[in-house]
């Protein structure tokens, strides 16, 4: 079983609604394995507007969250020549 800590997918916005009751963004989505949600675990739930109406539905962990934080802060500046450096290795 995989856990994951972070969830992401793109949803349509749905032009050929014919009633109000009918969802105005819908669409399928199939897993290609199983998804596990800790239970107690804090998530930060995101919806964005993209420019062609579409929604994206992010789904993160607030622990892989603030590690990312941590470890952005922890980074020292590099010098443009050891980012091509790294580049090219």
């Amino acid at each position: 079983m995989f856990t994951e800590s972070s969830l992401n997918f793109n949803i349509p916005q749905r032009l050929n609604r014919t009633e109000e009751t009918q969802p105005k963004f819908l669409k399928p989505v199939k897993f290609d394995r199983d998804i596990v949600l800790k239970k107690g675990m804090e998530y930060l739930c995101s919806i964005w507007t993209n420019p062609d109406g579409s929604l994206n539905f992010g789904l993160k962990s607030m622990d892989e969250l603030k590690a990312q934080k941590n470890s952005i802060k922890g980074s020292n500046p590099k010098t443009i020549g050891e980012v091509i450096k790294e580049i090219w290795k």
